[in-house]
C-alpha cells in the first residue's frame, strides 16, 4: 500500500467517526426536545382600558390583568397586505370561552403539562368559545352565524383580500 492511500484511509476513518458522534449527538438532543412544544405569545386585549399586550400562547381567556380578574380577552390581530407593521394592523375580532370550556382547557393543560395544544381541547367544546367585535362588546358563539359574521367583517377592516394574522 502507498502511504498517501494510508493517509487518505486514515482521514475517510476519521471523518466517518466525526459525522457519527455528530449524527448521535442530534439524536440525543432530539429526543430529549421531542416533547418540548415551543412557548409562544399570543396577543390578548384588555376590556377595560381597551389596550393590546402580549401574553403566553397557553394562556385561556378571558385571563385577569391589572385592571381586574377576566378583564383579559384572545385578540386576533390582523395586517393588510403588505406586512405586519404598526401602520397596518387591526384587531379583527376577539375570543373568550365559557366558564366551563376555559376549567376544561386549564385542566387538560395542566394534565399534558402544557404540551397539548389548546385547539385539540377546544375541538370538543366547540360552542363553548365565544367572540366580540372590539367596538361592542356582544359575546356569541364562534361558530353561530353571528359569531363567523363578526369575524368575516373583522377580518375586511384593513381593506385587504388577503389580510395575515400577526403575531406579538
Amino acid at each position: 500500500m502507498s502511504l498517501a492511500f494510508k493517509r487518505r484511509s486514515k482521514l475517510v476513518a476519521a471523518m466517518a467517526a466525526l459525522v457519527a458522534v455528530a449524527a448521535v449527538a442530534f439524536l440525543i438532543h432530539w429526543s430529549l426536545n421531542a416533547d418540548k412544544r415551543p412557548k409562544g405569545e399570543i396577543w390578548f386585549y384588555d376590556l377595560k382600558t381597551r389596550q393590546l399586550f402580549a401574553a403566553s400562547d397557553l394562556s385561556v381567556p378571558p385571563i385577569d390583568t391589572k385592571s381586574g380578574p377576566g378583564t383579559g380577552v384572545r385578540a386576533y390581530v390582523y395586517a393588510s397586505e403588505g406586512g405586519p407593521r404598526p401602520t397596518n394592523q387591526f384587531i379583527a375580532f376577539l375570543e373568550k370561552f365559557t366558564p366551563a370550556v376555559k376549567q376544561a382547557v386549564e385542566e387538560g393543560l395542566k394534565g399534558a403539562g402544557g404540551q397539548v395544544p389548546i385547539g385539540m381541547i377546544l375541538e370538543r367544546h366547540p360552542g363553548g368559545i365565544l367572540v366580540s367585535s372590539p367596538e361592542v362588546e356582544q359575546w356569541v358563539p364562534k361558530f353561530s352565524q353571528e359569531g363567523q359574521q363578526i369575524i368575516e367583517r373583522g377580518k375586511k377592516k384593513g381593506g385587504s383580500a388577503n389580510p395575515r394574522l400577526c403575531l406579538p
